[in-house]
């Protein structure tokens, strides 16, 4: 009984050891945009990060159809190069048909409507 004792205690101290590390993983997010000469967005990644822990990776590209064309290779590759992404409403619905958006509404809140224009 002991012997069992023991290897269950020792069993549940590595499973723990094993979750502690595996927490202190860095979460790293990946995203796409434009140029950010004014560096609002590096802003906000700072700020998200050190609220967070989580990183945020940019993959910056000249303005235009790059950025779609960029997604749109990596989704229909079935790759996941991008966590998240800002694309134009125009764009919404073929992203939403082919699976590639992810419906945020059941996380908005009250008070972050009140920062969204009604359209969005």
């Amino acid at each position: 009984m002991r012997r069992f004792v023991f290897i269950l205690s020792l069993a549940l101290l590595i499973a723990l050891a094993a979750n502690v590390a595996y927490s202190e993983e860095k979460i790293i997010l990946n995203t796409i945009s434009g140029p950010d000469p004014a560096g609002v967005m590096a802003k906000e990644h700072a700020l998200f990060e050190k609220l967070t822990g989580i990183k945020v990776n940019v993959t910056t590209v000249p303005y235009g159809r790059e950025q779609r064309t960029k997604l749109v290779a990596a989704f229909m590759a079935g790759g996941t190069a991008y966590d998240m992404y800002v694309i134009d409403c125009v764009e919404v619905p073929e992203y939403v048909e082919a699976g590639w958006a992810l419906d945020v509404t059941p996380w908005i809140t009250p008070e972050m409507k009140e920062d969204i224009l009604p359209f969005a």
